[in-house]
């Protein structure tokens, strides 16, 4: 719009001008109009150049009423009126809208001296224009004499311009809105310029060698991959991922995208363009989706593992407990219905410890987990668990206690300790066939720490990292669905707590868990303490 503005000024400087000649002349010899016109070869030149101008262009005698001394081929095509319509006439004529913009303008030409706006007048074709105005007054004896007027029709130019600029609207919104960075590379000075964010901002200049060191190197082969392939005019674009180092040190994704933008004599790539997106956050989302996928293909496994496990385990007592309550009907012997009796009793058991398992890891699962902790003398339950423990083993193993001189009160649910310490136990027993198994507990930094050690088979240290994982069997010929230690870890883990297994096979293997809680040493101490509580 600006080349435009300069092109009128241009034309009208030409055309002040021929008109200050044309018409000065007239009044310097103070010839009549019918004078004028027998002068045609003198003023021929002048009065076709005012004609023949490229824009429209008018002359207006202030001193006649504004009357129009002059109005070009171009102002006739503009506005479908003659020359000889208006010539001698003011701006009346005119359609009523057209006379009144051009009224106005003309006043504030007289009061200012020149005037350029912008008119946006309905013409002969019923359709709105856009018209550049520049008007300009003209001196004759140091009084304001002529109007001079010239115009351009900028409807077409203005569409253009709105359009482009609604074009660079979409387009700052949309580097915006994805965080886009725009650059050009410049392959022969290797050098890579960012363009700005904002207006007002300027462009940076980096260089390309340093920048592309940042990209960390199994990355950076891909991009000089992608420059030989344009070289190579296998394409015309590229689009790579890679990952960078920042000024911090940290690491960040980035997506480029390029296009050949300018080719040398040879045909060669010389320019670059293209744009950069950061793209942690779509990274990010891939490792989680990569990580659900991963998650649901596992718990598919586990439900699988579940189902055939559960029909084995519960199919096995279930057999025998129908197999030997038929039997108990058809014999007589009392010896062989205790024996079947206790048979049935042991299956039935194993069945319950089955169905208790798999709901207690379903309320785990559900988060229907629930503590209820009270203080309670945690030397008592291990001495408890251990006569528990002596009476399965049959004598078969040695089952020793190892606590403080002190006996301690803890605020725990009791009733989760001991499912975790009959689980440690449990397994204990199915894997020791000879020695000693040592329940052992002690004071830990805010907190009490319960270990069971065996001197059974062991674990082989391969299996040592899933021994904790659901349906997971060490031995897959001792009795057991695999939810015992997943069931304690979820336990020892809701309650703040933490769980590990040692083990060496053939020498025996050590389950722990630390649980935090608040302590007292003796029940006297905790005694003390409610009644201080209690009057506190």
């Amino acid at each position: 719009m600006s080349i435009l503005c300069l092109a009128i000024q241009i034309v009208f400087v030409v055309s002040i001008v021929a008109a200050v000649y044309y018409f000065r002349l007239y009044k310097l010899h103070g010839i009549s109009v019918k004078e004028w016109e027998e002068m045609k070869e003198d003023n021929f030149l002048m009065r076709e150049l005012l004609n023949n101008l490229p824009i429209p262009t008018t002359v207006k005698d202030i001193k006649d009423n504004c009357n129009y001394l002059f109005w070009n081929k171009k102002s006739e095509d503009l506005y479908s009126v003659s020359q000889d319509d208006l010539i001698g006439k003011n701006a009346s004529v005119l359609p009523p809208e057209i006379c009144s913009a051009f009224q106005q303008t003309d006043r504030e030409t007289i009061r200012s001296g020149q005037s350029n706006t912008f008119q946006h007048l309905i013409l002969a074709d019923g359709c709105e224009h856009v018209l550049s105005m520049y008007k300009q007054l003209l001196y004759y004896k140091g009084e304001p004499r002529w109007l001079i007027s010239a115009a351009v029709d900028v409807t077409e130019a203005t569409e253009k311009r709105c359009q482009l600029e609604q074009l660079d609207l979409q387009h700052r919104l949309l580097l915006k809105a994805t965080g886009m960075k725009l650059w050009t590379w410049d392959l022969r000075r290797k050098e890579i310029t960012w363009k700005r964010d904002n207006e007002g901002a300027t462009d940076r200049v980096v260089d390309a060698d340093e920048h592309l060191l940042l990209i960390l190197p199994e990355y950076r082969e891909n991009i000089y991959r992608a420059l030989d392939r344009l070289n190579r005019k296998e394409t015309d674009f590229f689009d790579e991922e890679f990952q960078l180092r920042n000024e911090d040190g940290t690491l960040s994704w980035r997506e480029i995208y390029g296009a050949v933008y300018q080719y040398d004599e040879n045909g060669e790539p010389v320019v670059l363009v293209g744009g950069t997106l950061m793209i942690d956050k779509r990274k990010a989302l891939e490792q989680d989706l990569r990580e659900a996928k991963e998650k649901a293909e596992e718990a598919n496994r586990l439900k699988s593992a579940f189902l055939a496990n559960m029909s084995h385990e519960i199919r096995t007592p279930l057999n025998s407990i129908v197999g030997f309550s038929s039997i108990l009907t058809m014999t007589e012997d009392m010896e062989e219905k205790k024996e079947y009796n206790q048979l049935i009793q042991h299956n039935n058991t194993l069945l319950l410890k089955v169905v208790d398992d798999v709901l207690e890891l379903s309320k785990l699962e559900a988060g229907d987990f629930k503590l209820y902790p009270a203080w309670f003398c945690l030397s008592d339950l291990i001495v408890e668990s251990a006569a528990e423990c002596r009476m399965k083993a049959g004598g078969k193993l040695d089952v020793r206690v190892d606590k403080p001189e002190q006996d301690y009160m803890v605020e725990l649910d009791v009733q989760y300790v001991k499912r975790i310490l009959s689980n440690f136990l449990s397994n204990a027993l199915k894997n020791t066939q000879s020695g000693h198994i040592d329940i052992a507990y002690s004071m830990a930094d805010g907190g009490v720490k319960i270990s069971v050690k065996d001197t059974g088979c062991g674990i082989p240290q391969d299996k040592l990292p899933v021994v904790f994982d659901r349906f997971e069997k060490v031995d897959s010929f001792v009795q057991g669905v695999g939810l015992g230690l997943p069931i304690c870890k979820s336990i020892a883990e809701s309650m703040g707590g933490t769980i590990g297994v040692a083990s060496e096979v053939g020498v025996g293997t050590t389950f722990w868990v630390t649980l935090p809680c608040a302590t007292a040493p003796t029940p006297q101490l905790h005694n003390e303490m409610l009644i201080n509580n209690l009057y506190s």
